[in-house]
């Protein structure tokens, strides 16, 4: 097994390997040391990709005929630039929703930083209302799945030499992660409700005008 000294490589640099070999042989019951061997290679880092979903506040509450924002932070735990994709794995029911936005581009952690970089998205879910004056009291869940590809080549060694891999690896170069999240809707609906609340608004701002212009 061989270990980088250091941390934060990236995937698709190289680096220089130097390999010493040292034994003992034994030959009629003595102990002849082996001359110390060294050999040095150069070898390429082949990508590890791993993203994780994180969200500082997972359960959120609403009333009928409202958006409902869900911040979730994607994390680079890898050491390749990715592109992750965000997709409902599980549609939150009769709401409506939009991934904003739905692709982003995260780079690998660098040398010497304290944290792992990480890209911020937004779930704006509105709340169903109905057609008639009515009241709510639901739970509905759902579940973003986040999809990550390295950008970084992959190659193995078959029949004698080095070949680029294009297919999809897990944990090499793609790698999946899903959260989980829950949304209330509670509250009554009355149609038209905004538009009443602004008239009587409009008629009270009057009468109050009215009043100190007889003032």
């Amino acid at each position: 097994m061989m270990q980088v000294k250091q941390h934060d490589i990236h995937a698709g640099q190289s680096d220089k390997v130097d390999i010493v070999v040292r034994g003992k042989l034994v030959t009629g019951g003595l102990f002849r040391q082996i001359d110390e061997a060294k050999l040095s290679l150069i070898v390429g880092y082949n990508p590890f990709t791993e993203i994780a979903i994180s969200s500082p506040q997972p359960i959120e509450r609403t009333a009928p005929d409202r958006e409902l924002p869900f911040v979730i932070n994607i994390y680079n735990y890898g050491n390749s630039r990715v592109i992750v994709d965000l997709t409902a794995e599980k549609e939150p029911g009769e709401w409506r929703y939009v991934i904003s936005p739905s692709t982003v581009v995260i780079e690998p952690k660098q040398p010497g930083d304290e944290t792992f970089p990480y890209a911020p998205v937004t779930v704006t879910l509105t709340s169903p209302h109905g057609t008639a004056i009515s009241y709510h009291n639901d739970w509905e869940d759902f579940a973003i799945k986040a999809k990550a590809r390295s950008e970084a080549p992959y190659y193995e060694y078959q029949g004698g030499r080095w070949v680029r891999r294009t297919d999809e690896i897990d944990l090499v170069t793609t790698y999946e992660s899903t959260a989980y999240f829950l949304a209330k809707n509670k509250g009554f609906y009355v149609p038209g409700f905004d538009a009443i609340i602004m008239i009587a608004g409009i008629s009270l701002a009057g009468l109050i005008f009215a009043k100190k212009k007889k003032k």
